[in-house]
């Protein structure tokens, strides 16, 4: 794996704060002017992306926390319209789930796809038993595929 810079270190690590390439970069020092570009340049370098996805494993594997809780919890905001809710929070939590997996014009995807998280995520809360559906009714193969 090619050795990254002290910068492209530091933006790998400004990037898992919010997932903005533009911020990261000018956090990580370079200049306000080419932060958006150098930001995308970055992201589109495999050994970068790669590197910010082995980072996010491990923050995740250190805090006991998994993929399938962040995205459950960022989709459970997403689509919360209860009393206490805000639609700024359910932009928001549907601006990171966009940023998560990439789905703005000319960002990389740095993680797996949205259908892989679901089944995952599905799996787990069937093996838990904590899906709305009885977990007879999920096709695994199908989801896979």
């Amino acid at each position: 794996m090619t050795k990254l810079t002290d910068k492209q270190s530091r933006f790998a690590n400004e990037y898992l704060v919010d997932f903005d390439k533009t911020n990261a970069a000018k956090r990580a020092g370079y200049s306000a002017n080419s932060a958006r570009a150098i930001g995308h340049e970055n992201l589109n370098k495999p050994y970068i992306a790669a590197e910010i996805k082995l980072r996010i494993e491990k923050l995740s594997e250190a805090n006991f926390v998994t993929r399938e809780l962040i995205i459950s919890k960022l989709l459970i905001e997403a689509l919360d319209k209860s009393e206490g809710s805000s639609q700024s929070a359910r932009v928001s939590a549907l601006d990171k789930l966009a940023k998560i997996y990439g789905l703005y014009m000319n960002e990389p995807v740095v993680s797996i796809s949205l259908v892989q998280t679901m089944a995952d995520i599905s799996r787990t809360n069937a093996a838990n038993r904590k899906t709305l559906l009885p977990k007879d009714n999920i096709d695994f193969e199908q989801m896979d595929s």
